[in-house]
């Protein structure tokens, strides 16, 4: 019998008592020793058999649904009942005998704390508010409740396991401290420049985030090796040497060579600089390079120079300019002799130490006597007015018949060619036998 039935049994069973007690309980007419209330009790309840059950029988109504012992409710708890409270049971009071006479129980939709229940909700949902053992949900019963709980493993959750249900029953997640399948790391943290992304991912040049210690920058997809002012694609701020001109630099070939057009500063090559340009500076020594100072490098970056009106080592003199007859040469000596340059007191100035030509190496022309002989022009020169050796003052070369007696060669010589003197025209004394 449903529990609907069984309470309307009781109620009848209730009116039935009430009504016999006000008619003091006369007999029926037919005198058959039951009262007209009996009579009208079997008219409500049907062919209840209102009499004692037999010993170890329960007396209820044989209509093969929920009995309802036929005591029930008269305060007296009979055999069949669990409990019998009258008009205390009650389907709905926590605590109360049931109106079947039943002892509450977990599912009959009625919370009772005496019997330990912390809710009663009449099912066999445990992934509601209320387990079926009648007891609240809560995280770690092993069954998930909905709507408030992701997951719930019961022992089985965990905070160190890889994986596992939570012990807040929350699914296995980033940021929960434990690597899980899928994460490389797992920092607990929402900080992206520490050794962990929020997104359980190992930082890496490229992920947009700058790796504190490692990392000057990260642009992500932005990051450039090409691009002015990027950040490069090895995570380091732009800067010289990158090979890309950026804001502030004047040029970039990425080497680091001072002696090409762009130096290590990444800026132009320029004269004073204080490197030698390859292929266009002779010289640079920065701030020393001088116009005045001797030997120094020149400020166009030229070596020192004859004719860059500075006097420098093995220079006589320096007047920068390109006249080769004042008192300084155009190779920056002094004017003398040999110079090739013909000045006052100079007879001439071939430029050379050749006395054998019309000029002697002291400036002089070329004479006899001079002690040269001046080829083409003199047979001979000995610089001396003898003209009793090998060469006359005449810079002939002695002869017979040149009336010079040459010594140890001439007999005589008379200058003639009359052999009847006393030097015959060979230049021997005439002798008897001489013809």
């Amino acid at each position: 019998m449903t529990l609907l039935r069984r309470t309307g049994l009781m109620l009848a069973l209730a009116a039935v008592a009430s009504w016999t007690a006000a008619c003091g309980g006369k007999t029926n007419k037919q005198g058959d020793g039951d009262t007209d209330a009996d009579e009208d009790m079997e008219e409500v309840t049907g062919d209840v058999d209102t009499d004692m059950p037999a010993d170890g029988e329960d007396d209820v109504v044989p209509d093969g649904e929920d009995d309802v012992p036929t005591g029930c409710g008269d305060g007296n708890t009979d055999s069949g009942e669990e409990c019998d409270d009258g008009t205390g049971n009650s389907d709905t009071t926590p605590n109360a005998c049931r109106t079947d006479c039943t002892l509450p129980v977990c599912g009959d939709g009625v919370a009772d704390n005496l019997y330990s229940e912390d809710c009663d909700d009449a099912n066999t949902d445990d992934t509601d508010a209320c387990l079926t053992t009648c007891e609240d949900a809560s995280c770690g019963d092993g069954h998930v409740w909905s709507g408030t709980e992701e997951c719930d493993d019961g022992t089985a959750n965990s905070d160190t396991t890889p994986d596992a249900c939570r012990t807040d029953c929350t699914d296995a997640g980033c940021g929960d401290g434990i690597v899980d399948g899928g994460e490389d790391c797992d920092d607990e943290n929402l900080i992206d420049t520490d050794d962990c992304l929020s997104t359980c991912l190992d930082p890496s040049c490229g992920d947009g985030h700058v790796w504190a210690g490692h990392e000057e920058c990260d642009d992500g997809t932005a990051n450039s090796d090409t691009t002015p002012d990027a950040c490069r694609t090895t995570c380091e701020d732009a800067s010289c040497g990158d090979t890309v001109t950026d804001t502030g630099e004047e040029c970039d070939d990425g080497n680091t060579s001072n002696n090409d057009a762009c130096l290590d500063t990444c800026e132009d090559a320029s004269c004073g600089d204080g490197f030698v340009h390859t292929g266009v500076e002779e010289c640079d020594d920065g701030t020393a390079n001088s116009d005045t100072t001797p030997d120094a490098c020149r400020t166009t970056c030229d070596n020192p120079s004859c004719g860059d009106s500075v006097t420098d080592t093995g220079e006589a003199c320096d007047d920068g300019n390109t006249i080769d007859t004042d008192e300084c040469r155009n190779d920056c000596s002094r004017p003398g002799c040999g110079d090739g340059i013909l000045d006052s007191g100079e007879e001439c100035d071939d430029g050379d130490t050749d006395n054998t030509d019309d000029c002697l190496d002291t400036c002089l022309d070329a004479s006899c006597g001079d002690g040269y002989e001046w080829a083409g022009v003199e047979e001979c020169d000995d610089g001396d007015t003898d003209n009793t050796d090998d060469c006359l003052d005449t810079c002939l070369d002695a002869s017979c018949g040149d009336g010079y007696e040459w010594a140890g060669v001439e007999e005589c010589d008379d200058g003639d060619t009359d052999n009847t003197d006393d030097c015959l025209d060979t230049c021997l004394d005439a002798s008897c036998g001489d013809g």
